[in-house]
């Protein structure tokens, strides 16, 4: 997998610091009006990965639409071969009280 960052984003080891949870979910992505089903393979306070059968640039902005948690505010920071690497937009503070009682079961939280 290729990873990029730029002075402009969140340096990609910060990003890869959080615990990741996999996980298999359904979920839509948003870029340009339009709307591409996808799966959520993983996921931690910092952002996830996603499969879906399109291509994505690096550092494009994305909406994601996660049923149920609700839609977040992406940023693509490494994409081959069908597998994404999104950054979620906002503070993690923010994105682990947006799953609120599954944030520790996710491991973004510690108990």
């Amino acid at each position: 997998m290729h990873a990029q960052s730029s002075d402009s984003l969140v340096p990609m080891n910060n990003l890869r610091r959080s615990g990741r949870r996999t996980v298999l979910w359904r979920a839509t992505l948003g870029l340009h009006n339009i709307d591409y089903p996808v799966w959520v393979r993983n996921i931690s306070a910092g952002g996830l990965a996603i499969q879906g059968d399109f291509s994505l640039t690096v550092s494009s902005g994305v909406m994601l639409d996660i049923p149920v948690h609700g839609l977040f505010r992406c940023f693509v920071i490494w994409s081959d071969q069908g597998l994404h690497g999104l950054a979620f937009q906002d503070p993690a503070d923010t994105i682990i009280n947006r799953f609120a009682n599954n944030a520790v079961s996710l491991g973004l939280v510690a108990l």
